[in-house]
């Protein structure tokens, strides 16, 4: 546990993954959440270095300890550090695999500590047998498959812990999980702490996470405590922002998603709501062209990573008088079409960037096993640009129908072209950028996460009055390219009036639901 590995050069190949901390406050917090009584038999199915082992000696508990691990190295070096205490057994093997037989299926623990390897690599034979075994996970991810096996090896009524990253509480790709989990298990605690506890390792994007839970089918009543922690001070003295939330209600969420910060009338909005943006609009992801060293160019002006992109040049520029809609590429001179990247600028963003759209770079696109084609039926149409990344405010800007797309911007197309104005006035709003970190509190931005955002529709004269203001104040920008933020807080206002009466009887629900809980307890 105490074992810092490099990150390898070929990071997407190492299938190790492995951080650990040697913090002793850390391990003893660890071991105070999983309570191992005398006689209990333990399992550590990534034991690395042995620090949770160590741990779990420190108890004082008379306790038969299981520590497993993939890597040769550490189990050479947990056998000569073990090598005098007969209560604990050290195997080499694949816990993944445990069904193969280095393992006793039959053998089942009462307490299991794991702080799994995270994006360990999964060879794709491995993954189809995974798959068979978790048809419901998401295989490629080594977390996740973890906690499900460590779960199957949990005596009825005994007590796991986890160390996992924060985004499982909310990553659509681990909702299969999150299902499981909240059908099958009770889980007793979250706590959500920063991942700079782990030394050599920094999520930018997002916390880590410890989760408590119990080999038990959950009581109707079943709650969950969940506490968010700036350090490690408050995470190990128990302090921090604390709630609870019911895990029966969270098993009614869309895609079983944690509230992290409470119930509130964003939440309620977002899990009541009818209507929601994937109705509307189709929200889909742009091109990739495999290098964008090689078929991207920057204007003048751009100075980002000069080194590697490549000014443009005018003479090959396809003005937007000449463009004609073409999937096929063009074969003069003329051949590169702007594009829009992500990066945080409302309505309307400077055009930086072209690709190089001739015949042949477009048969590179679609051959080159890097580059992604895809979506192609949103190509050269009129949208509304949002950006896959981004972490201090809703920005949305308008996709030209002589434009295209890159993948760093996750393109909006309203179904309706009478929403174009409403939609584009919402998704620069303040309202949008609280619902969506209610949906994902990480900067990821996804089509899957905005296609979720709740959307309440204004009588038809309202929108008229939306497409109108926002299509003027477009204009001005091609024209002038002078931000009126006069003209943009109008339009955030007029999203919140649209808002508020929703928002606002949310809100006397959370609290009823409040008031109901402390009367209860």
């Amino acid at each position: 546990m105490n074992r810092e590995l490099k990150p390898p050069i070929i990071r997407h190949n190492d299938p190790y993954r492995a951080f650990y901390t040697s913090d002793n406050y850390l391990v003893a917090y660890l071991i105070h959440l999983l309570a191992p009584e005398n006689g209990d038999s333990c399992l550590e199915p990534a034991a690395g270095s042995g620090c949770f082992i160590d741990g779990l000696l420190a108890s004082g508990k008379k306790l038969k300890i299981r520590a497993i691990d993939l890597s040769e190295n550490a189990i050479i070096a947990l056998k000569v550090k073990y090598a005098q205490n007969k209560a604990i057994e050290i195997l080499q093997q694949d816990f993944l695999l445990s069904s193969g037989g280095l393992f006793d299926d039959s053998f089942t623990f009462e307490r299991i500590i794991v702080n799994p390897p995270y994006g360990g690599w999964q060879d794709y034979e491995k993954r189809n047998f995974l798959k068979v075994l978790f048809p419901d996970l998401y295989v490629k991810e080594t977390y996740g498959l973890f906690v499900a096996q460590s779960l199957t090896k949990l005596k009825p009524n005994g007590r796991a812990v986890f160390i996992l990253p924060e985004t499982f509480l909310y990553l659509h790709l681990q909702k299969g999980l999150r299902k499981r989990l909240l059908e099958q298990y009770s889980i007793n605690s979250i706590d959500i702490f920063p991942s700079t506890v782990f030394p050599g390792l920094s999520f930018g994007y997002a916390k880590l996470c410890i989760l408590s839970i119990d080999n038990r089918l959950p009581i109707p009543d079943q709650t969950v405590k969940i506490r968010q922690c700036e350090n490690l001070a408050e995470l190990t003295m128990g302090r921090g922002k604390k709630h609870e939330v019911k895990q029966n209600s969270v098993l009614q969420r869309q895609e079983f998603t944690f509230p992290l910060n409470g119930h509130s009338s964003e939440t309620q909005l977002i899990d009541a709501s009818i209507l929601r943006l994937g109705d509307v609009a189709d929200c889909v992801t742009g091109i990739y062209t495999g290098d964008d060293g090689q078929f991207l160019r920057r204007l003048h002006n751009n100075s980002y990573k000069i080194k590697k992109y490549r000014e443009i040049d005018p003479q090959k520029l396809v003005f937007k008088a000449d463009f004609q809609p073409n999937l096929e590429g063009f074969r003069d001179e003329k051949c590169f079409l702007p594009l829009l990247k992500g990066g945080g600028v409302p309505y309307l963003k400077p055009l930086l960037w072209f690709i190089d759209w001739s015949a042949a770079a477009v048969q590179n696109y679609r051959a080159n096993s890097k580059a992604r084609f895809q979506n192609k039926a949103y190509y050269f149409r009129r949208g509304i640009g949002f950006p896959m990344v981004s972490s201090g405010r809703a920005t949305a800007s308008v996709i030209q129908d002589s434009w295209l797309f890159d993948q760093s911007v996750v393109g909006v197309f309203p179904k309706d072209s009478a929403l174009f104005g409403f939609l584009m006035a919402f998704l620069n709003s303040r309202i949008c950028w609280k619902l969506l970190r209610q949906i994902n509190p990480s900067t990821n931005n996804s089509a899957k996460y905005l296609r979720r955002l709740p959307i309440l529709l204004p009588a038809s004269d309202c929108l008229v009055w939306f497409n109108d203001l926002v299509s003027n104040y477009l204009i001005k920008l091609e024209s002038s390219a002078q931000r009126n933020v006069e003209i943009e807080i109008r339009l955030d206002e007029a999203i919140s009036c649209v808002y508020f009466d929703a928002l606002k009887d949310c809100q006397v629900e959370v609290v009823q639901a409040a008031s109901e809980n402390i009367k209860r307890k």
